[in-house]
């Protein structure tokens, strides 16, 4: 969902320009989707940690599905990461040459 804004930013588009409610809508889903995969991976990894420390070892029914949903969680919240890494502008000559860009939001 972040390509059309990612070319659009970079001047490589084909003459075709992004909707800016599109690309307000892909920056605050990609906010929403880092913070929620964060919290569903520390909440599986917690529960992973508690199965695994108790005395007697859990079955794998138990622990296998802690473990995907903790990678689940990791994968989301990179994937969405990356999602608003591609939705930042690069900086114009008025702006502060300070490196930074801002996001299109």
């Amino acid at each position: 969902m972040a390509a059309p804004i990612r070319r659009q930013t970079r001047g490589r588009n084909d003459g075709r320009r992004v909707d800016p409610m599109y690309a307000t809508r892909v920056v605050f889903l990609a906010k929403a989707s880092s913070i929620c995969g964060a919290l569903f991976g520390a909440f599986a990894l917690g529960l992973l940690v508690y199965l695994l420390s108790r005395s007697v070892l859990p079955s794998l029914g138990s622990t296998l599905p802690n473990a995907v949903a903790f990678g689940g969680g990791i994968v989301l919240t990179v994937c969405a990461l990356v999602a608003e890494r591609m939705c930042i502008a690069p900086p114009t000559d008025e702006d502060d040459h300070d490196g930074r860009g801002s996001t299109t939001a």
